[in-house]
């Protein structure tokens, strides 16, 4: 799973209190998908950054990204929800923190490894 910025604990507050504006569920986005046949880890990454680039993320301003596993999006209290939205491509998702607290926030950027830089591939 990657996600790219905002890193800031405020930022990705103010991100989480936009989307419930927007949604009703306090999500924060990210890209996840299981490795394919012969992937390993780093190539699913690489994967998922191909397609946040095509899903409207701009690879030019994002140079970085951050990398967790799903387990510790669970193992933290969160959920996984999809947005619904007829365009959403299937790697994305929300990450519902529950609150838009910073407690909650700060609880959903320590499962978060990175910065790694993106490739251009």
């Amino acid at each position: 799973m990657v996600r790219f910025k905002p890193v800031l604990p405020e930022a990705v507050q103010k991100r989480a209190l936009m989307e419930v504006r927007r949604s009703g569920v306090p999500g924060l986005s990210v890209f996840a998908d299981v490795p394919r046949p012969g992937e390993e880890v780093i190539d699913v990454h690489k994967r998922l950054i191909k397609v946040a680039g095509m899903d409207g993320i701009d690879l030019e301003r994002n140079k970085s990204y951050y990398h967790c596993i799903a387990g510790a999006i669970l193992d933290a209290g969160f959920r996984f929800v999809k947005d619904g939205n007829d365009d959403e491509v299937n790697e994305h998702y929300s990450v519902d923190i529950g609150t838009t607290d910073l407690d909650s926030v700060h609880r959903f950027l320590e499962v978060f490894i990175g910065p790694e830089a993106t490739w251009r591939s």
